[in-house]
């Protein structure tokens, strides 16, 4: 995706961190994860956020913002 990190849908496996936030504190992390991206859910963001099911070693499968 040149220089933004990024991820399709597709098949593959892809590895990474799970982070887990408290629920109060999502709206804030969020907001200021948004201003970082430029994330407005509007026509041409360069992101979109997008829940999906991540399978994890040691919780299973859970859901999860990418």
């Amino acid at each position: 995706m040149g220089p933004y990190p990024a991820m399709v849908a597709g098949n593959d496996r892809v590895l990474g961190e799970l982070w887990q936030f408290a629920a109060e504190d999502m709206p804030e992390t969020l907001r200021v994860l948004d201003g970082i991206e430029g994330y407005r859910d509007q026509p041409g963001d360069l992101y979109r956020r997008v829940v999906v099911e991540c399978s994890t070693e040691g919780a299973g499968a859970v859901s999860a913002f990418t």
